[in-house]
């Protein structure tokens, strides 16, 4: 494994580029892989992000008692046979309500679509992200009803305070030390006051830099943080800790999973 060499901005870019390269030359190997069991780190998260706060509450409340009513004004609409536009921005306005009755949630390095399924039997509105495109191609093959976009950890550009929990299964590990701190900072943003970042992580002693890959011909990025690294720069991004580590082994690594929350504001 090579080091990491400084912190330079090359370095970093180099990384992610190869090892976007490497998950989209296995890609292919994806498309009929049974979903992980990860079940459990899935109920974990939603559990944190149940609703905190009054203004959170009241946001779910109304919008589940909009629903019914939307839905009668739509029937009325159809029924009448008025101008479709109106009836566009009904509809429009009955999945804006129904996205704000639900729990929100982004997957932050979705892969093929591995975790969807335990999402959508939870009636969670989902959205994953990924680097790899040869990744997102499968995930769309496999889910067409699910909703993928293509993101890179270390430059993510999600709408602010959008997303009740952020699922980090497994990726973190791929963003370079010196991209860390501004990844943790996108991902706080996205949330909303109360919202939860699950991390699921290899355990290590701070060591990074090229792994053996899946293909011969490629190499990915991985970084072995300690326990005391992560918590520091998830504490300097703004997060409070919601639970205490817990290491499980998952093909022979170690990995260490916990939640952190963004802080309710003053008032909400």
């Amino acid at each position: 494994m090579e080091p990491i060499i400084d912190n330079e901005d090359d370095k970093t870019q180099d990384a992610v580029e190869q090892t976007k390269h490497e998950y989209d030359s296995v890609a292919a190997q994806y498309s009929k892989m049974n979903r992980h069991a990860s079940a459990e780190h899935v109920e974990l998260l939603l559990l944190a992000a149940m609703p905190r706060g009054v203004a959170e509450d009241r946001r779910r409340r109304d919008a589940e008692e909009l629903i019914p009513t939307i839905k009668v004004h739509i029937k009325e609409l159809e029924d009448a046979g008025v101008n479709e536009d109106e009836l566009v921005e009904a509809r429009e306005a009955l999945a804006t309500a129904r996205r704000d009755a639900r729990r929100r949630v982004v997957d932050l390095g979705c892969g093929a679509g591995r975790d969807y399924p335990a999402f959508e039997e939870r009636g969670v509105d989902y959205l994953g992200v990924d680097a790899s495109e040869g990744m997102l191609t499968v995930a769309r093959e496999r889910f067409p009803e699910a909703t993928f976009e293509a993101q890179d950890l270390c430059a993510l550009d999600l709408p602010a305070r959008s997303f009740d929990g952020a699922f980090a299964n497994a990726s973190l590990q791929h963003v370079p030390t010196p991209a860390l701190p501004n990844a943790l900072t996108n991902i706080y943003a996205c949330l909303r006051p109360g919202g939860v970042l699950l991390i699921s992580a290899p355990l290590g002693r701070d060591a990074e830099g090229w792994s053996q890959a899946r293909s011969k011909e490629t190499r990915a990025w991985v970084a072995w943080r300690s326990r005391e690294t992560l918590e520091r720069y998830c504490g300097a991004a703004g997060f409070e800790s919601v639970t205490v580590p817990t290491v499980q082994s998952y093909e022979g690594s170690s990995f260490q999973v916990f939640v952190w929350r963004r802080p309710v504001d003053p008032g909400e």
